[in-house]
């Protein structure tokens, strides 16, 4: 079966089994749960010690991107909060964070948002950074019939005895609704500031919000003099397009708005490494028969071959490109071709499955997902 559009569009160009459609649906963020492991273990039954280098909190949140709320936190406490991993945004997560407890007065002991989309509470101190070794899913599917139903249960089985997934980079990476920040990773590497300004503000798709869609339309076909009136025009949850709009205000140049962006632009160039990393995997995934084999990206054509040349050139990327920008570091990605998926189980509701399972560090429940239902990936995303 051939993938969907946006799939091919991230570079997803291929599927592990020989399956058919089968369409699902997640009521998110409810239905998709998501809890970090340390050490193998539930993060919410981590037990710090009693003293120690490092203040550690238990992050729980729903339905917000990472992001903010990192910046809530740090400006609510002056202090400099580090993360293990970034959790899905349209989800109930729990994970670990932490901060030199130096750099508290009184180390805070809950602290729970306005709007309630997260809850942080102390939870100990430790020495040294936390082994996160993977995540557990908890996700609640809905089919339209019992034979769907059915059948997911057998792809269930199956995937768990094969034990293995392609590793794909899921597509959080690339953005769920308006999966392009590869494209501005591109061409932030070729240093053309203009046309990521415009792919970050404009271009829009249709499973955004309608106000923000008709916003970025118009500002999509406008002159580079209106620029101001856009700042107005997006609604204020929409901080980062209006934070680099207003840099460019200030400025007037399109490259120290971007060099001034409150979102880490390595964002945008791990997407496109991303990118790259998927198109090679689809390429080889039957080839390879080592599951554990690791899959390394370079950043120096010396170092590539012929099909991550060839990948690289049809990107229009060249030799001098896969260099930093506005001092981000480009780094050579390297990656398991196949995500071992462990734990798995099942029960069954009416035409509801709950589906739990494990996966290392840095691997994407989403992917467990696309394989097992062939289906639009805006129905479980």
């Amino acid at each position: 079966m051939k993938p969907n559009e946006i799939d091919l569009a991230i570079g997803m160009e291929k599927y592990f089994f020989d399956w058919t459609e089968v369409k699902m649906n997640i009521s998110r963020p409810e239905g998709f749960k998501v809890t970090e492991e340390i050490d193998d273990k539930s993060c919410e039954s981590w037990k710090g010690l009693e003293n120690g280098k490092y203040a550690v909190f238990l992050l729980t949140k729903k339905g917000r991107d990472h992001f903010s709320v990192m910046r809530e936190i740090n400006l609510n406490f002056r202090s400099k909060i580090s993360y293990i991993g970034i959790k899905d945004a349209n989800a109930v997560s729990s994970q670990l964070i932490y901060a030199d407890a130096r750099s508290f007065s009184n180390i805070p002991q809950f602290y729970e948002a306005e709007d309630g989309s997260f809850t942080m509470k102390f939870v100990g101190f430790a020495n040294e950074k936390l082994p996160h070794t993977g995540n557990f899913f908890s996700i609640t599917v809905e089919t339209k019939s019992n034979d769907e139903l059915q059948e997911m249960k057998q792809r269930i089985l199956e995937i768990s005895k094969e034990g293995y997934l392609p590793n794909f980079i899921g597509y959080q990476r690339f953005g769920t609704r308006r999966p392009i920040s590869h494209v501005i990773g591109k061409l932030l590497l070729k240093r053309e500031w203009e046309k990521a300004f415009k792919w970050i503000i404009g271009f829009p798709f249709l499973a955004e919000n309608e106000k923000i869609r008709k916003v970025r339309s118009v500002f999509h076909s406008s002159r580079r003099d209106k620029v101001r009136e856009f700042l107005e025009a997006f609604p204020s949850s929409s901080f980062y397009e209006r934070n680099l709009l207003r840099n460019y205000v200030i400025t007037g140049s399109y490259y120290e708005a971007l060099k001034r962006s409150s979102l880490p632009l390595d964002i945008y160039i791990d997407a496109f490494q991303a990118y790259i990393f998927n198109r090679y995997l689809s390429r080889l995934m039957g080839e390879i028969k080592d599951k554990e084999c690791v899959i390394k990206m370079p950043i120096y054509f010396s170092g590539c071959d012929d099909l991550c040349k060839e990948l690289y050139e049809e990107e229009g990327i060249d030799r001098g490109m896969l260099t930093g920008v506005f001092k981000v570091k480009v780094r050579e990605l390297q990656r398991k071709a196949f995500m071992k998926v462990r734990s798995v189980s099942f029960s069954e509701e009416k035409n509801r499955l709950i589906i739990n399972f494990s996966l290392p560090r840095g691997s994407y429940a989403t992917i467990f997902l696309r394989e097992l239902s062939h289906t639009n990936p805006l129905m479980f995303t």
